[in-house]
């Protein structure tokens, strides 16, 4: 659930940013993105960090619970494990 949000997050705020830049462009007075709306780009952005941050986290420790019921082969002072 966290990575379906972290990447619909993404389109959302591609589109959305494509689209104050257009805006801007088509604009006369070529004035900065109000501040509101960077603020919540800021604020997404900083969640989806979280996000991904967690998702990475949460890898790491299923992978780290899964090795020891590997039978993983020795490899020894070989240079290639056959």
């Amino acid at each position: 659930m966290v990575v379906v949000f972290n990447s619909l997050s993404t389109w959302l705020l591609f589109f959305w940013a494509d689209y104050l830049l257009a805006r801007l462009d088509r604009s006369n007075d070529k004035k900065v993105i109000p501040t509101p709306q960077v603020s919540i780009l800021r604020i997404v952005w900083f969640i989806r960090g979280l996000l991904s941050i967690y998702t990475i986290l949460c890898t790491l420790f299923i992978a780290a619970t899964l090795v020891p019921q590997i039978d993983w082969p020795s490899i020894g002072t070989k240079v290639v494990p056959w």
